[in-house]
């Protein structure tokens, strides 16, 4: 018997032994769409699996990955169950893992508990330095706030912060990890954040779970030769995937406000560059003025002669500045160099992408592109990848009610 009849075997196992004796009913739509996943793990191919509501898919497609992971010919590799919703994260990671894991155990498929994280935006995650300012704040204040003390008491404990209730807006902004951890942060060294990485990305971890953005940013970022977002994975399933193109819309397109030329400045300026600085407020602001003025619309972009020559001392403004943070911060010249990307399309068209400008209410432009075959863009930077080996698509029916 090989390897992929053991997987086989061990599914029927599972399905009708191991879950009964835990309660569970026996359902021959999820041992038939575990067997068809399981089928496309060791042949290398992609699945698409239509499954209706009430199936159990999560469970057999769980299944199938823990079974893999063990008959593989290549064992131990990590695995990606991407989704849509936080409420299917949370289900995952809190109800069907610990219980597949304990079954598991009892039932002798697997000798030691399953590992799973769920891998999401450092936005959602405490900063213990700035909650311990946060914690003084709030403190000093002389109101009643114990509700509000209580919350911060809890982060605390508490790393993740959707998995705190009560938590506001306001505070939630001030106590999140910012967008770049100071390099010199006195707390790196005992930083729950910085151990939550480190764990994340270590061998230990069987399952990572994350939303199909950050799925889509680890994967951009792989293309561009920077450093991924997710530990490198053998198996991908897209769950709830008939979201994926939305998700991919808002990764592909790209945006440039007024605001997010302001906060680029900004950061450069803090890295001792003011005349750098200042100059590409200057140069953005001539081409600023060269735009027709508009309010509450979008307009297709046609370039003026006009707007050719802001264009060109702005491109050679950030060429300038990007060559002086040769030895600064990755992210800041990450930014500078998508920046001039856009910049750059403006200036001399893009034939796979569509340009226009989006006005506000109060009249300033925000230069934005959408790429115009999404589904191209997407098969490149995800369903082409080397690394990735194996693929299982999986998409819920909806349930039609009469």
């Amino acid at each position: 018997m090989n390897q992929e009849q053991q997987a086989h075997k061990a599914a029927e196992s599972i399905f009708r032994s191991i879950f009964p004796r835990q309660g569970m009913t026996v359902r021959e739509q999820q041992i038939q769409l575990c067997h068809h996943m399981i089928d496309a793990l060791f042949q290398g191919k992609a699945a698409l699996c239509d499954a209706g509501v009430g199936i159990g898919k999560t469970y057999a497609y769980l299944a199938a990955l823990v079974v893999w992971r063990k008959y593989a010919v290549s064992p131990g590799q990590s695995v990606v169950i991407s989704t849509s919703s936080v409420a299917l994260q949370t289900a995952i990671i809190q109800e069907y893992l610990p219980f597949l894991s304990a079954a598991l155990l009892a039932g002798g498929i697997i000798s030691q508990p399953l590992c799973a994280v769920v891998r999401k935006g450092k936005e959602r995650f405490v900063c213990d330095r700035r909650l311990k300012e946060r914690t003084g704040q709030i403190n000093r204040k002389t109101r009643d706030n114990r509700q509000q003390r209580a919350v911060m008491a809890a982060l605390h404990q508490q790393i993740d912060l959707d998995a705190v209730k009560g938590l506001t807006a306001l505070d939630r902004s001030l106590v999140c990890v910012p967008a770049v951890c100071p390099r010199n942060c006195p707390n790196r060294d005992t930083c729950r954040y910085q151990n939550y990485l480190q764990a994340a990305m270590g061998p230990a971890v069987t399952i990572q779970i994350c939303n199909h953005n950050y799925l889509l940013a680890d994967a951009v970022r792989r293309e561009q030769g920077e450093r991924p977002l997710l530990r490198d994975y053998g198996v991908l399933v897209i769950d709830e995937a008939h979201k994926l193109p939305e998700a991919a819309r808002q990764t592909f397109d790209q945006q440039l406000s007024p605001e997010d030329w302001e906060g680029l400045c900004t950061a450069v300026s803090q890295e001792k560059l003011s005349k750098d600085a200042r100059r590409l407020r200057e140069r953005m602001q001539a081409f600023w003025d060269t735009l027709q003025p508009n309010t509450n619309c979008s307009v297709a972009w046609r370039p003026a002669s006009r707007q050719k020559q802001p264009l060109k001392a702005l491109h050679s403004a950030l060429s300038d500045t990007m060559r002086h943070l040769e030895d600064k911060p990755r992210w800041l010249l990450r930014r500078l160099q998508e920046a001039d990307r856009l910049l750059t399309e403006f200036r001399d068209g893009a034939p796979n992408q569509v340009l226009y400008l989006q006005y506000d209410r109060s009249g300033s432009a925000t230069l934005c592109a959408a790429a115009r075959d999404e589904s191209g863009a997407l098969r490149r930077v995800l369903w082409t990848r080397r690394r990735l080996s194996k693929k299982v698509n999986h998409h819920e029916k909806p349930c039609h009610h009469s």
